[in-house]
């Protein structure tokens, strides 16, 4: 297809930024770090796909309606003109390489009207619905991005230069003359059957609908009109029974509203509900009860530049001055700053509003202190700004000639320009959206070259990473101590970083690590383990720093000694050996026990305090003591003679000498009486004597033995002897074999004792 050449340097920016879309991470921005304007920012022309249609009558592709799906950007282009190997304007995709941008499908085959010009692109649930002309008609299409499942849908037939084509969960919404000729809802799931005109509930009659605005509640939001209410707020959820009115702003007249604009959950919108009066704020959350005007609000001039950032939502009011407002939950409505002149290119960039003052570019965080001057361009005029990786995006007109793409991150310092492109005079500056997708920025172009095109209006790109070239600025937290829990070390979950600054209004990507947070790091007590913290921007520009974490044993090991005093028995006069356990250990490495008295060694008698020291591996300590007692607590032995006789002079008794007892002890020494004592008077007759050892620890035994005394015997026969013999000479040997004995033993006796 031919068409008139525009007279202007078409720049189309593309950026759904939900393709940077990232945990959100505590960092710092802006004035603390620096944008820098890169070295070389490279522009690249993805494809000339109207290649040699360059001159008065031919226009270039002029790509239009770019959007993004599965990481193809799809757009309307045309191939530049009529005949053989020419389609004219129709559907084409790209992943911004020229081997990968190609036509998708060739709709309008008719030779006398080759161009389908699809429009209104709109993905729904990971299809692509958009309108295209076959025929002379308006229709609906749908295409997964190949030839074959680009399908016609349903005819439209409608006039309606825009038919608001709106995704809702996984079904199109969009408007469309209906039966009776009026306008109404239609939803479709992409197939013919399945695209029907949307009735109310109750049966009433609208028309009109407008202004088609998904909440995120499952139904959209729109502006219809019916006979009893006038122009209202309506909702829909693509049934009969869920399209109904939500309220009636000014019964008896037209609510009117219009900008519908969704903050932080909510619906915004204008609308009137006085006659004669200006457009009011109004917010929704889908039932009439709570849906009503906004308070605080002060100031009769009209309402505009519904502007959503974040949960907050600018707009302005002209009265006299225009007046910058906010409004957030919790905060109400709040005045900011007034201006002398409209505002105009209310752009919202991660979480800041950015707008123009005439030449000046704005910026607010919702704040009065926050709402400041970031940069007069004096006499450049800015045509265009738009949201960009983290920062916005202006076009201006530039004192060297031709325009200039500029960036902004909020600050005077952050605001730089990063290419300029060459223009015939008389060109206006380009006027039209700013958009992008794929990690970069696509816009439409013509180049110059000698002040004469060789490339027509055509598709060109430049990366993020050429837009914001400088990585964050990373600080790691200081020597990380872990303590180790085996012999291996430790399994160590890493500290975030102590800083990060980045010049992007992005948020940062979660810190990684490597090794990665959660390896086991070997134990050691002097040198620690590097590790590297890696930070990426939005676009991915990497900043790193190094961490040193020691895993180290400072835990003393466990000791346990005998918890209670350890009892003896004396085995000599000087102690005995005495044997004991005293357990140990430790998580990473029991290195010894020191005693300051072994098991087994030879303690003396009475108590004796054991030290223990347990000593790990990495010099930490335990101590432990407890006592040994060695007493001799074993009474002795002793075993008395048998019963013994003994003969003495006289009837009544007499001076007697016993055979002794024989007594041993463990611990050596010992002492044997007896009662009644050696060489005292028995009566005549049977005596018991008991006989009692006693060693040195007072330790006792006894046993006893019977000695009867008989009388009646010779002067000087047999007096002490138990025994009688025929002479003296013979009796006096008897008495010493007899008494011998006993005399010894006695006398072993004394000696030990």
């Amino acid at each position: 297809m031919w068409r008139p050449r525009p007279s202007l340097l078409t720049l189309l920016l593309l950026s759904p930024w939900g393709l940077l879309s990232c945990p959100a991470y505590a960092q710092s921005s802006g004035g603390e770090h620096l944008l820098k304007s890169c070295e070389e920012t490279k522009l690249s022309l993805v494809k000339d796909i109207a290649e040699g249609c360059v001159g008065t009558q031919c226009a270039g592709s002029v790509p239009t309606g770019m959007v993004e799906m599965g990481g193809v950007l799809y757009f309307q282009a045309s191939d530049g003109g009529q005949g053989p190997g020419r389609y004219g304007s129709e559907l084409w995709r790209s992943d911004g390489t020229p081997a990968g941008t190609w036509l998708v499908k060739d709709i309008a085959e008719n030779p006398d009207d080759p161009n389908s010009d699809p429009r209104e692109l709109t993905v729904v649930h990971g299809t692509l619905f958009f309108v295209a002309t076959q025929n002379g008609k308006p229709t609906l299409w749908k295409s997964n991005g190949t030839g074959e499942s680009t399908q016609f849908v349903h005819t439209l037939d409608s006039n309606e230069a825009e038919m608001e084509l709106t995704a809702l969960g996984n079904k199109l919404i969009f408007k469309m003359k209906g039966q009776g000729g009026s306008t109404k809802l239609w939803r479709s799931d992409g197939s013919a059957g399945g695209t029907v005109e949307v009735a109310a509930a109750n049966g009433v009659n609208y028309s009109n609908p407008q202004f088609l605005t998904p909440l995120g509640d499952g139904r959209i939001y729109f502006q219809a009109w019916d006979s009893s209410h006038g122009a209202e707020l309506w909702k829909s959820d693509g049934t009969p029974e869920g399209t109904l009115l939500v309220k009636d702003l000014w019964p008896g007249g037209d609510g009117a509203p219009s900008d519908l604009t969704v903050a932080n959950e909510q619906l915004f919108f204008r609308a009137i509900n006085t006659p004669g009066g200006n457009y009011k704020l109004w917010k929704s959350s889908g039932s009439p009860e709570n849906t009503e005007l906004v308070p605080g609000i002060t100031g009769d001039g009209p309402l505009e530049d519904l502007t959503a950032a974040g949960d907050l939502l600018f707009f302005t009011i002209r009265d006299g001055q225009t007046v910058l407002w906010v409004y957030r939950d919790g905060w109400g409505a709040k005045n900011l700053r007034s201006f002398s002149s409209p505002l105009s290119q209310l752009t919202h960039v991660s979480g800041l509003l950015f707008f123009m003052h005439n030449n000046e570019l704005w910026k607010s965080d919702g704040t009065k202190s926050g709402t400041q001057l970031v940069k007069n361009f004096d006499t450049t005029q800015i045509s265009l700004m738009a949201p960009g990786p983290g920062m916005a995006i202006l076009v201006a007109d530039d004192p060297e000639g031709g325009y200039a793409l500029w960036k902004s991150n909020g600050q005077p310092t952050g605001t730089l320009k990063m290419a300029r492109y060459p223009y015939q005079a008389g060109i206006p500056a380009p006027t039209t959206t700013i958009v992008g997708a794929l990690n970069k920025l696509f816009f439409v172009a013509t180049e110059y070259k000698d002040n004469k095109p060789f490339v027509g209006d055509e598709l060109f790109s430049v990366d993020y990473n050429q837009v914001d070239c400088t990585p964050p600025e990373v600080t790691c937290a200081g020597p990380m101590t872990v303590e180790a829990l085996s012999p291996s070390g430790a399994q160590v979950q890493f500290l975030p970083p102590k800083s990060i600054s980045d010049d992007s209004l992005l948020p940062v990507k979660e810190p990684e690590y490597t090794p990665a947070s959660g390896t086991r790091l070997p134990w050691n007590q002097t040198s620690p383990a590097p590790v590297t913290v890696t930070v990426k921007d939005g676009v991915g520009n990497p900043g790193t720093c190094t961490m040193e974490v020691f895993v180290r044993d400072s835990t003393a090991p466990w000791i346990q000694c005998p918890p209670e005093k350890l009892h003896a028995e004396a085995t000599t006069m000087e102690g005995a050996p005495v044997f004991f356990q005293v357990s140990a250990n430790d998580a990473v490495f029991l290195d010894r026990v020191e005693l300051s008295a072994p098991s087994g060694s030879f303690f003396p008698l009475g108590e004796t305090q054991v030290k223990a020291t347990a000593v790990d591996g990495a010099n930490n300590r335990s101590e432990c003591t407890f006592w040994v007692d060695v007493k001799d607590r074993m009474p002795p032995s002793i075993e008395c003679p048998g019963p013994q006789t003994v003969a003495v002079q006289g009837e009544d008794g007499g001076r007697v000498e016993f055979a002794e007892a024989s007594a041993r002890d463990n611990a050596g020494s010992l002492e044997v009486r007896y009662s009644p004592e050696q060489g005292s008077v028995f009566p005549a007759g049977e005596t018991v004597v008991t006989a009692t050892a006693t060693d040195a620890e007072g330790n006792t035994v006894s046993c006893t033995f019977p000695v009867t005394v008989t009388g009646g015997g010779s002067e000087g026969e047999g007096e002490g002897c138990g025994c009688r013999s025929g002479g003296m000479a013979g009796s006096v040997v008897w008495l010493l074999l007899v008494l011998f004995p006993a005399w010894t033993r006695r006398r072993a006796g004394k000696l030990g004792a």
